[in-house]
């Protein structure tokens, strides 16, 4: 039989699968009138600090119910921003109206298309910043090679994960918009891979919670599935990178100038 912790740890993932979900459920017409009081930009900010509350807090004081549920709304205003916005057909730029018109726009925004990214990385690197801590912490008590060798193997793997990941806003942010052509107006709108990317890091989280407060017998063998799931998420990362340095590659078979100024 699962345990009482174990048993209250799957209860708070099926309550916030349901969470999550709730946007898909949905009509067009229903989540146009969410937009009436969800302003989407406002979605993207309120998801990044319900995460950080929950994870910093809720978590790390062992409230998991509250912890669980406040991550996973967190990923679900993530999901439910862009298609919120997307049901209201009116788009503004900085050009048509100012910083705090478009935050409290009910459709898309220019700066929707960098604000969710930039909150994506907000909740992102502390996070997974604070695992890899947990992970140095636990390797200073380690004595077996094996294990010690293992938690060091899911550090790296986090950094490569956070600098890949890093690497990817980079390319997406304006700087590097010059770089493309201007023939076509560009959808920001984030690709098939990096949605499985983000949701992949999301799904992470919850193995790794219960394997940290000791939820699951076998440290060893549960340790080296963990990071076997987070050379998965690794390469979903790099594939979400690869799709952004796409029209980059094209441009440069093509010989333009990368012009800077």
């Amino acid at each position: 039989m699962l345990s009482d912790p174990l048993h209250n740890w799957i209860l708070c993932v099926g309550v916030s699968t349901l969470l999550i979900l709730w946007i898909f459920l949905l009509p067009m017409k229903a989540r146009a009138a969410c937009s009436l009081v969800l302003r989407p930009n406002w979605l993207s900010v309120a998801g990044a600090i319900a995460a950080l509350i929950g994870y910093f807090h809720y978590f790390r004081n062992e409230e998991y119910f509250w912890a669980v549920i406040l991550l996973s709304a967190s990923g679900g205003m993530d999901l439910a921003d862009g298609r919120i916005a997307r049901s209201y057909d009116k788009h503004l730029t900085k050009k048509e109206a100012g910083f705090w018109t478009r935050m409290n726009h009910r459709g898309t925004t220019d700066l929707g298309a960098s604000l969710d990214p930039g909150m994506d990385k907000a909740r992102l690197l502390p996070i997974f910043s604070h695992v890899c801590y947990t992970f140095f912490k636990k390797a200073e008590d380690v004595r077996n090679d094996g294990l010690l060798w293992l938690l060091y193997l899911g550090v790296g793997l986090i950094v490569l994960m956070l600098l890949f990941d890093l690497g990817g806003q980079a390319i997406r942010s304006k700087i590097f918009d010059r770089w493309r052509p201007k023939k076509k107006k560009k959808d920001k709108r984030a690709n098939w891979k990096g949605k499985l990317k983000a949701l992949s890091q999301w799904l992470w989280l919850p193995p790794w919670a219960a394997w940290d407060k000791e939820l699951l017998p076998e440290a060893t063998t549960y340790l080296a599935l963990l990071n076997v799931l987070m050379l998965g998420v690794l390469v979903l990362t790099i594939a979400s990178l690869l799709s952004k340095m796409r029209p980059l590659k094209k441009l440069w078979k093509k010989g333009f100038p990368l012009n800077l100024e």
